[in-house]
């Protein structure tokens, strides 16, 4: 990530659901972990329609599943049904935001689609799948995203047909190598990623619940 990305994000989070100067990464943190002011934030668990949003690509709603942080093995599994041939892409990311979003209008009474959380956060939770976890190579400097790369990022056993998100064990692939130090991903990449998701599906503008 490049650091203007970098910067706007962690500020805007630690504004939004931390104590100006951090914010964490799961809940609230204990006074030992955050300090005397780590305390007043919620964290990312707890930043519900603020930072975190609906429609994930692999967590559920808050408000119709009780968390917003457990992987789901059936979504998981759906990102897989739409990306066929044993990579995922941004572009089968993006079918499949779009079926997830209509899913979830229809499924959840609940369902917010926020002008942050929403318009912006969402797209970042698809496009950072791809942008971030695909592996990098001389044959492949774009990046490669396979079953195997994801699933092991996601905690996520088994074979296609067969998955089982195992909750704790994510964790960064076996031989995989980040995108070029040369080229972040800069606020303009995110900008481009998310307005070239919008013309495909002008939904991802509407904003309310």
């Amino acid at each position: 990530m490049g650091p203007n990305l970098a910067l706007f994000l962690s500020v805007l989070g630690g504004a939004l659901d931390g104590d100006l100067l951090a914010w964490s990464m799961g809940g609230t943190p204990s006074l030992a972990q955050g300090g005397p002011t780590g305390i007043l934030g919620n964290g990312l668990t707890g930043s519900h329609n603020k930072y975190e949003g609906d429609a994930s690509p692999t967590r559920p709603d808050l408000y119709q599943a009780g968390n917003n942080y457990k992987c789901v093995t059936e979504q998981f599994q759906d990102l897989i049904n739409h990306s066929p041939g044993g990579v995922v892409t941004l572009d089968s990311l993006t079918q499949f935001r779009s079926d997830r979003f209509d899913t979830q209008k229809k499924t959840n009474p609940y369902f917010f689609n926020g002008p942050f959380s929403g318009v912006l956060v969402q797209p970042a939770a698809y496009t950072f799948i791809y942008r971030f976890m695909a592996n990098h190579s001389a044959e492949n400097p774009l990046g490669e995203l396979s079953y195997e790369t994801i699933q092991s990022w996601f905690g996520v056993e088994g074979k296609n047909g067969n998955y089982n998100a195992v909750q704790g064990t994510e964790r960064i692939p076996d031989n995989w190598y980040r995108r070029a130090i040369e080229y972040p991903y800069e606020t303009t990449y995110f900008v481009g990623d998310a307005l070239n998701a919008i013309a495909l599906h002008p939904k991802f503008l509407d904003i309310g619940g």
